[in-house]
This record gives structure tokens, C-alpha cells and sequence, in this order.
């Protein structure tokens, strides 16, 4: 079937790499405003038929990927994010910066200088 999701499940996944960025801007609170960077790599296989538990619809192979989430005080703040997966490390860094450009000019907005 051409609409049907392939089903895969992480063979390999490598130590998760986080780092925290500060914009140097403060919310109405006080509270630091920044983000949580999470980066790893991850290995995913075809579940099989047989497979009826947690599951990806990603195709399989390698992928790259990013998880971001906006932090006050570098504590993790508001709606958990999912996580993106890019077949080059090269993608994932064009859209950590992306990300990153827009939460600063979202904590600009929203904060004040300290």
C-alpha cells in the first residue's frame, strides 16, 4: 500500500549530548530565559510484523537528531517538544540554528535585558 507507515524501532542510539543556551534576557519573574539543546545520533530497523509495542514511522536507516526546549533558570519550561530526526549532521545544525535564532528573538520579546 502506498500510504501505509513503515514501522521502525531504535536498533542503536548513542549518549544523549545537551547543552544550555542563555539568551541574556529575564521573564517578568526573574527567571533566566533559555534552552535546552539535546543532540544524539540513532539507528532505526524495521520493527516487523510480529511488533505490537511503541514504534516510529520513520524510514529506516541513520538519523540525526535534535531536541530543543525553551528553559527558565535551566530548568526545562512550558510543552514538552519532540524530537527531530535529520539524515545529515549538516541538516541538524542548519535547524539548531534556525531554532535558536527564533527562541532568542522570542526571549527578546518576551524578557528584559538583565
Amino acid at each position: 500500500m502506498e500510504n501505509e507507515q513503515i514501522r521502525t524501532i531504535v536498533e542503536l542510539q548513542t549518549d544523549v549530548e545537551v547543552a544550555l543556551a542563555d539568551f541574556g534576557y529575564v521573564d517578568h519573574k526573574g527567571r533566566k530565559i533559555g534552552a535546552k539543546i539535546s543532540t544524539y545520533e540513532r539507528t532505526m530497523v524495521a520493527a516487523g510484523a510480529e511488533y505490537d509495542g511503541c514504534f516510529f514511522t520513520l524510514a529506516p536507516g541513520h538519523y540525526y537528531v535534535l531536541r530543543s526546549q525553551a528553559t527558565r533558570n535551566g530548568v526545562e519550561y512550558g510543552a514538552t517538544q519532540r524530537s527531530h530526526h535529520f539524515k545529515t549532521p549538516e541538516e541538524r545544525e542548519r535547524a539548531l540554528g534556525k531554532y535558536l535564532r527564533s527562541a532568542e528573538l522570542l526571549a527578546k520579546r518576551k524578557g528584559a535585558g538583565r
